[in-house]
């Protein structure tokens, strides 16, 4: 066993190429709970709305035929927790099938998003809110949390605003709307009605969007650029990646809530206690001066 470890990824086709924060869960106390517990989400996680990967949204949007202009757009949903929506929408029956009922179910729904450890920069700290990204159980956490209201939200929506069209990987929304104006006036909307959740929005720039691995073009026709297809400079783009990284560590470590992930994680991590005997101030969160007395791992 070993605690999970926070690194950054980098998003190439991002301004400023920024780091999203991951945590490698894998052989952590509670991995293989996270996955025991993917199946049995499972039938909460799908709707009409969901596309599989970036070839199926390819194809999607690419059929598509406007004959007004339209603005792309791409929501992003940055803080999600959810463990009572899951627990409340499963059968019992359901849950049968796994050797679960309700009570154990909750309790095993928390121990994975409840009591995640991760080390950074030789200390430890467990995460208080969300689900990291990097556990196996976040992406069923958001398919099943919007899967949930997507629909609703989408019928309910007042007709001067509402897209075009919506489609969704994991938290990641790509979206089409009749004019500029009404991205904003979405994002208001979607952003009210959960006090649990926050979405972000990044619009077209000069006709392109990025969206998951691909840009997306729209000169009075949707066309779709696979990333793989946009060559940087080895050299560049490892000098790039470089300097990104350092940036970034030290604006987290200098600002934790600056660091937040998209997904919810991780967000004002809390300090592990000292252990017995130990000065309370010998412990630290990223922004503090000081260092853990928990030992970094192995």
């Amino acid at each position: 066993m070993r605690p999970g470890v926070l690194y950054g990824l980098p998003k190439f086709h991002k301004p400023n190429i920024p780091l999203g924060p991951i945590i490698s869960s894998i052989d952590t106390f509670n991995y293989n709970a996270a996955k025991f517990l993917v199946p049995v989400i499972s039938p909460l996680t799908s709707n009409h709305y969901i596309i599989d990967n970036s070839t199926a949204f390819a194809k999607d949007i690419t059929s598509l035929n406007y004959q007004n202009p339209v603005t792309m757009a791409s929501f992003d949903m940055e803080s999600l927790f959810t463990t009572e929506l899951i627990v409340n929408n499963l059968d019992i029956s359901h849950l049968d099938k796994f050797g679960l009922d309700k009570v154990h179910f909750r309790k095993l729904l928390e121990l994975t998003a409840h009591h995640s450890v991760f080390s950074f920069d030789d200390c430890l700290f467990m995460q208080t809110d969300g689900v990291a990204m990097g556990s196996s159980l976040g992406p069923s956490y958001a398919n099943a949390f919007l899967c949930h209201h997507e629909q609703d939200w989408l019928e309910q929506c007042p007709l001067e605003f509402k897209p075009l069209h919506y489609r969704r990987y994991i938290d990641d929304t790509c979206l089409l709307f009749k004019h500029s104006s009404h991205v904003n006036l979405f994002l208001d909307y979607l952003n009210s009605k959960h006090p649990s959740i926050k979405f972000t929005c990044e619009m077209q720039k000069d006709n392109e969007l990025p969206f998951l691995d691909t840009m997306v073009t729209n000169n009075n026709a949707i066309t779709i650029i696979a990333m793989a297809s946009i060559k940087i400079p080895i050299a560049f783009a490892k000098r790039r990646k470089e300097e990104t990284y350092r940036r970034v560590l030290i604006q987290t470590k200098g600002n934790p809530v600056e660091a937040r992930s998209p997904r919810g994680a991780p967000r004002g991590p809390s300090r592990i206690p000292p252990q017995d005997g130990a000065s309370g101030d010998q412990g630290r969160t990223l922004g503090g001066p000081l260092r853990s007395n928990v030992p970094p791992a192995g």
